[in-house]
């Protein structure tokens, strides 16, 4: 089955990178900007960022999400898509279950972002030390 990418995008190394954060935990752009520093080539804007998830969810790869919050504004999150799950792992890669692939409950949002917290700050501080986590 070939990918959905009505824009054509060229894949790159950076776009792998980011589909495997995604494919870990969903992400926030400010997550995924720290989480950058360990990628082959770093992000230097939260607004870089935001422009590479929005192709990449245009592309049919990434899907995006809104947290509730009782914060100002909208909190958007990123997942991976199947698509963007196939490109990671093959054409033949079997899919996980649809929830993985679904919005987070949101009786589980605040520990979803939470816990996103906490594996990037864990990868970017494990790159530091020069040690590196298992790949998902």
């Amino acid at each position: 089955m070939p990918s959905k990418n009505p824009l054509k995008i060229q894949f790159t190394l950076r776009d792998r990178d980011i589909l495997a954060a995604l494919a870990r935990t969903p992400l926030t752009a400010t997550q995924l900007l720290e989480m950058s520093q360990t990628f082959v080539e770093p992000f230097t804007q939260e607004r870089l960022v935001r422009r590479r998830l929005q192709a990449l969810t245009a592309a049919g790869w990434a899907a995006t999400f809104r947290y509730f919050t009782t914060e100002a504004g909208v909190l958007n999150y990123y997942k991976v898509a199947p698509a963007g799950y196939r490109l990671l792992n093959g054409e033949d890669a079997i899919l996980p279950k649809r929830s993985f692939f679904n919005p987070v409950s949101p009786s589980l949002q605040q520990h979803t972002r939470d816990l996103a917290d906490f594996i990037v700050h864990t990868q970017v501080h494990a790159l530091r030390f020069r040690s590196q986590l298992p790949p998902t």
